[in-house]
C-alpha cells in the first residue's frame, strides 16, 4: 500500500491509501457460494479519481470486506473523471449499479450482464 497524495498547485494532500490489490484474502472475506443469492457485489477503489473495480463476496462476509477495504476508500481528490467499472468477467460499464453477483463454480464473481 502507498499513501495517495495530490500535489496540485504545489500543495501535497493526503487522501487515503491507494491499495493495489483488493482485500480478497483479508481475514473473514469469503467468496464461496452455492447459489447466486449467496453473493453480493462489492467495490475496490483503484485511483484518486474515484474509479472502482467490482468483485463479489459471500453475503455473510460483507462486513469483513468493508472493514478491510475501508483504508482504501476515500473521497476522490484528483481533478479527473472516474473510469468505467471493471467486473471480474472482463467487461466494464459506466453504470456500476448494473453489475451483478454470480456463483460460478462455487466462487462468487462479478459480471456485467
Amino acid at each position: 500500500m502507498q499513501t495517495a497524495t495530490s500535489s496540485t498547485s504545489g500543495v501535497e494532500t493526503t487522501g487515503g491509501q491507494l491499495c493495489e490489490d483488493p482485500p480478497l484474502d483479508a481475514p473473514g472475506v469469503d467468496r464461496s457460494c452455492q447459489f447466486d443469492q449467496d453473493c453480493l457485489v462489492v467495490f475496490h477503489q483503484t485511483d484518486c479519481c474515484g474509479s472502482v473495480d467490482a468483485y463479489s463476496v459471500n453475503v455473510q462476509s460483507t462486513d469483513a470486506w468493508q472493514t478491510a477495504a475501508a483504508p482504501c476508500t476515500f473521497e476522490p481528490f484528483c481533478d479527473c473523471a472516474p473510469q468505467p467499472t471493471d467486473a471480474e468477467d472482463g467487461e466494464s460499464t459506466a453504470d456500476k449499479d448494473e453489475i451483478v453477483a454470480l456463483c460460478i463454480d462455487n466462487v462468487c464473481r462479478s459480471a456485467v450482464p
